[in-house]
């Protein structure tokens, strides 16, 4: 085995000595079935572990991607056999075929013209927002003359300025804007996953697949490699002609179908109304009052404090530190030993050839000082409602306040008639109020909740001890949230049934 670390780190001596507790074991034995010398039970472990220790990266990823494609097609197998029992004839596909004709029939292209209805935003694969104007000229047009492109034309103009050679002639310029267009439609490919609604349009593509479709395209692949055509980038030649699928123009009907089915489509999203998870915090932090409110406190190494220059590092100080005394010297101090040309970290810490050098309180070097825990841009109080103090008493009797942070929270209780909020409940305190008042409207994360204003549908995506319940459109992956607090111009949504019923209205 190469091995790329140095003789004297630590894994290598480790690994020496698993070595060693190996060549100690016995022989083994050999195996008739398998027709080779095995090693003993305890000599397996050793070797397993000394692979797993000296596994590179690569090896890493590839035996988890081995690992997740042989439990993905071992699930697969196993639904298969649930669906025969339901409908005996029912024809398994694989995902580069729906992949492939999702392209080859255009019903890639239904979920964008949908949104661009809706007037949501598209997005590519890096998740940035695309152009509407741009992704219909370049996707929605089937030949588009170069003069009557508008969302495209600014971009085309940059294009033709880096070309070598100049176009004299508009049919020079189309077959510019035409290579042009090629290139753009490879960059700009529209992500089908910030819609919850492209499961939809997956499973009409497999709904058209019959198992003559299925072993075709099965074949086709294990002759060439791919479903693709395969070109010559220099000469243009086709080496691999793509799988062709018969009689495709009747496509085009169930194409609009599936698109008028899906716009202004509700996704059902399943409510959980058994919430469950991590009750606190693992970190257990001080609780101390400062400016007439309890705070976190803990203690840490002045060099977490550091900032990107001298000003962020003394505001950062200034914030956090929780005495004042020892805050005022750090700063005095610090402030001192920037002005002798000292850097940041330095100043702060001390000089890394000199451990005597630093910040000193009281004859003693400061290592640690107290800060307060901070959240976003202030710092964190101490939440009675939703944080747990413990009272514990140290050897001498003394009374110490620990504070447990909140992790997360179950639900929130708004009134009934005035939809005003009453109280949000923590996952630890759930237990105990499990029972719903009279008069309150209980939401869980995962509800519906119709927009009576606006006529939208939203799911309940989180809990904000600040801003309330944060909601998003029922279709959206992306974080497109809006807050509220006040549930009067919401109702929340039991069943499916309840959707159609509103929808009609």
């Amino acid at each position: 085995m190469e091995v790329s670390f140095g003789s004297g780190s630590t894994l290598i001596n480790f690994v020496q000595r698993l070595w060693g507790l190996y060549n100690k074991e016995k022989r083994g034995y050999f195996s008739e079935r398998e027709h080779k010398w095995k090693a003993t039970q305890k000599g397996a472990r050793i070797l397993r572990k000394i692979n797993n220790l000296l596994a590179t990266p690569a090896d890493v990823k590839a035996d988890f991607v081995n690992r997740q494609n042989q439990e993905t097609a071992w699930i697969g197998k196993i639904v298969l056999g649930w669906c025969k029992d339901v409908c005996p004839k029912v024809t398994p596909s694989f995902g580069g075929l729906t992949a492939y004709l999702r392209g080859q029939l255009h019903f890639d292209r239904i979920l964008p013209l949908i949104r661009l209805e809706e007037k949501k935003p598209l997005f590519d694969k890096d998740d940035n927002e695309i152009d509407g104007g741009k992704w219909k000229e370049l996707f929605d047009t089937h030949h588009l003359s170069y003069d009557k492109a508008e969302a495209l034309q600014e971009d085309f103009k940059k294009y033709c300025a880096g070309l070598d050679t100049p176009l004299n002639t508009p049919s020079d310029e189309q077959k510019a804007f035409d290579e042009f267009c090629a290139g753009q439609r490879t960059l700009l490919q529209f992500n089908k996953r910030c819609d919850h609604r492209h499961h939809a349009v997956d499973a009409a593509v497999i709904g058209l697949c019959n198992l003559s479709l299925v072993q075709r395209a099965a074949e086709h692949n294990r002759k060439y490699g791919t479903l693709h055509k395969i070109e010559n980038s220099e000469t243009g030649e086709i080496l691999v002609r793509g799988f062709e699928v018969d009689n495709i123009p009747p496509y085009a009907n169930l194409r609009e179908e599936v698109k008028k089915r899906l716009t202004d489509y509700v996704v059902w999203h399943k409510p959980d109304h058994f919430p469950s998870g991590k009750l606190f915090d693992e970190m257990a932090y001080n609780v101390r009052e400062k400016d007439g409110a309890e705070r976190f406190v803990k203690r840490a190494e002045l060099s977490s404090f550091i900032k990107s220059d001298a000003k962020k590092t003394k505001e950062n100080l200034q914030k956090l530190l929780f005495a004042d005394t020892i805050k005022e010297v750090v700063l005095n101090q610090f402030q001192e030993r920037l002005a002798r040309g000292l850097s940041v970290e330095e100043a702060l810490c001390g000089r890394k050839d000199d451990p005597q050098d630093g910040i000193y309180y009281r004859g003693n070097k400061v290592k640690k000082v107290k800060y307060m825990y901070l959240v976003g841009r202030g710092v964190r109080e101490f939440d009675s409602n939703a944080d747990k103090k413990v009272v514990t008493h140290d050897k001498s009797g003394r009374e110490h306040h620990k504070g447990y942070q909140n992790y997360g929270y179950a639900c929130m209780d708004f009134d009934a008639t005035t939809g005003k909020r009453i109280s949000l409940i923590p996952l630890w305190k759930y237990q105990q109020n499990k029972q719903i008042p009279a008069g309150i409207v209980r939401v869980f994360a995962g509800d519906i909740l119709f927009d009576k204003t606006n006529k939208q549908f939203y799911k309940v995506q989180k809990f904000n001890a600040c801003h309330g319940i944060y909601l998003r459109p029922t279709t959206e992956v992306q974080p497109l949230d809006i807050a509220t607090s006040n549930l009067k111009n919401y109702m929340v949504v039991s069943s499916r049934q309840d959707i159609a019923k509103l929808k009609s209205e």
